[in-house]
């Protein structure tokens, strides 16, 4: 969600008020968020056959846990 207000609604403004600066950091926080996304779709795409299965962020380490049951 902050990718989404910090980097569309700022984008948006960006553009109807004709400032390349506001356009420049919207983009800057869009990338940003790129990994958030990205963490998103691998969620996404993951498929199994368990019933049971529950995602946790790694501790120590980028990206995430999955425990199947």
């Amino acid at each position: 969600m902050p990718t989404l207000v910090l980097g569309g609604a700022v984008a948006v403004i960006g553009v109807l008020t004709n400032q390349f600066l506001l356009l420049f950091l919207a983009e800057i926080m869009i990338f940003s968020g790129g990994g958030d996304f990205l963490i998103i779709l691998k969620i996404l795409l993951y498929r199994t056959d368990k019933k049971e299965i529950l995602y946790c962020d790694h501790p120590y380490e980028c990206g995430f846990v999955v425990f199947e049951k």
